[in-house]
């Protein structure tokens, strides 16, 4: 399983980030996205998005971000409990601690993909 977090993540702020309201200056991470959709073409349940903000802010920006699956999601506080050592977990914030050996961030991640070969090259 790849968990995926929403904020700075998945979704990239311009410096005008507003959580609480939604403020505009976001743009998809296009890269990590692109490369989430290919993987979610051979493993339709193999995303999980989680965000701070909630499930339903978590899927929202999923949709907004332009992944092409419904992949799961939930709260992070909850990501402690459902991560195993065996998932891959893609944070801007590394110090977030989960059960999983491979961390990344999305830069890390998008080189992961294409190394790993779960990726053609764009």
């Amino acid at each position: 399983m790849i968990y995926v977090d929403c904020d700075s993540t998945l979704i990239l702020y311009d410096g005008t980030h507003d959580p609480v309201t939604g403020a505009k200056g976001w743009r998809p991470n296009d890269h990590l996205v692109w490369c989430l959709n290919w993987y979610l073409e051979m493993y339709p349940q193999g995303v999980t998005v989680w965000s701070g903000g909630g499930s339903a802010y978590a899927a929202q920006r999923a949709r907004d971000a332009g992944l092409t699956q419904p992949p799961r999601y939930f709260t992070r506080s909850k990501a402690p409990a459902l991560v195993t050592p065996w998932d891959v977990v893609i944070d801007d914030e590394l110090e977030f601690k989960t059960p999983a050996q491979i961390h990344l961030t999305p830069e890390e991640a998008i080189i992961w993909f294409l190394t790993v070969g779960l990726t053609p090259a764009w």
